[in-house]
């Protein structure tokens, strides 16, 4: 038959194809652009932190919320928009008597993840009814309330603390139990956290509840960097009760300071026991304010003079100290450091003299320290000094 006629552009362009696939890739231009094959995801929407203000203002708890979720952070990323607003839109009165501008109104809580009420001032008044209004509208549509020191007083009166732990200072608990006996007040805590509302003690202890609130967002290792550019700890642990108790003052008529003073202007002047007691006002009786962190020392029984026993619990410590026994001491120590092995539970012997009251302090001998080490069978090392008598310092 006849031949079917070939098709020579056909095998034309096989031909040409065949070599251009084993030809090398051209190089791309230097400076073309690189349109990428998938878009890069949006950047995720932060979360949006309103403090509420009152007037007037107390700019400390403000600063905890600003500082740990309104402040930009060098290599750290910023997860939070920090804003302010109030009631009236405008200059805001502070308890420090310089005005707050705030631009925005209640409106800003509509769009808040989060709404602060650092403090309220004075504690327990009441709050507008627009401010309560707006607070029970944003808490029913999911956000999260969170109250410094006594703004707690202003979610009570929302209603949003029925049922519930809650704290605040602790000056104010009390007042806000009586106030609200809906509420169980805590007055042992730094904060009270039930996710959607959240309470904290007095000042200080709003930083550590914005630090929990850090954490519980966006994990522990991120929450300690922040409280290290804060110079303060991640968790703070213990409660508010160890700042709360004031240490009682001393008493003026309890104090040695007066009759120290009244002794040390009076370097030059030769002063007894006897004027200082008169000076005191205490001749024979105890002394008052004598104690172990006075600089005075001073037996249990009462001042040295007219005292008629010993401290009877220094016999049965392990070192028993006397100072050198004024004149006209009633009980002085023992006469010789023989009485070292006499057991400690048993009183000292009876001295066999004692100093005249009329005595020079300057024609005594000088003091020896008689101390001696037990030797076997409870005896001492060596025999006592003689020199040991009743106006020299026994150590057993």
């Amino acid at each position: 038959g006849r031949p079917h006629p070939r098709r020579p552009s056909v095998r034309k362009d096989i031909l040409g194809y065949i070599p251009a696939m084993h030809a090398p890739a051209a190089a791309p231009a230097v400076n073309a652009p690189v349109t990428a094959a998938v878009t890069a995801p949006a950047e995720a929407p932060r979360h949006r932190v309103v403090a509420l203000l009152g007037a007037p203002q107390a700019p400390f708890e403000l600063a905890c919320a600003a500082e740990a979720f309104g402040t930009q952070r060098a290599a750290l990323p910023s997860y939070y928009e920090f804003a302010l607003c109030t009631e009236t839109p405008g200059p805001l009165p502070t308890t420090l008597g310089v005005p707050l501008l705030v631009e925005d109104g209640l409106e800003a809580l509509e769009h808040a993840d989060t709404v602060v009420v650092p403090g309220w001032h004075p504690p327990g008044s009441p709050a507008p009814t627009p401010v309560l209004d707006a607070l029970r509208t944003a808490h029913a549509r999911g956000t999260r309330i969170v109250s410094i020191c006594t703004g707690a007083f202003v979610l009570a009166q929302a209603g949003l603390l029925d049922g519930r732990r809650a704290t605040t200072h602790w000056a104010r608990t009390a007042q806000l139990a009586a106030q609200y006996p809906a509420l169980e007040v805590d007055r042992d805590v730094l904060y009270v956290d039930h996710g959607d509302v959240a309470t904290s003690a007095g000042s200080g202890a709003g930083i550590d509840l914005c630090l929990h609130l850090l954490r519980r967002d966006h994990g522990a290792a991120y929450a300690a960097q922040v409280a290290r550019h804060m110079v303060l700890p991640p968790h703070r642990e213990g409660s508010q009760l160890q700042y709360a108790a004031a240490p009682a003052p001393a008493r003026a008529d309890e104090s040695l300071a007066p009759l120290l003073d009244w002794a040390q202007e009076r370097l030059g002047e030769r002063l007894t026991l006897d004027d200082l007691a008169a000076r005191a006002d205490c001749p024979g009786a105890p002394c008052p304010g004598a104690s172990p962190n006075s600089s005075a020392p001073a037996p249990a029984s009462g001042c040295w003079p007219g005292a008629s026993t010993p401290p009877g619990p220094c016999w049965n410590r392990p070192t028993c100290r006397w100072r050198p026994s004024p004149p006209g001491w009633a009980w002085p120590p023992p006469s010789t450091c023989a009485a070292a092995s006499t057991p400690r539970s048993a009183p000292p012997p009876a001295p066999t003299a004692a100093p005249s009251a009329n005595a020079s302090t300057s024609a005594r001998a000088p003091a020896v320290r008689c101390r001696w080490h037990r030797g076997k069978a409870n005896r001492p090392s060596k025999p006592p000094d003689p020199r040991c008598r009743v106006t020299r310092r026994w150590t057993g």
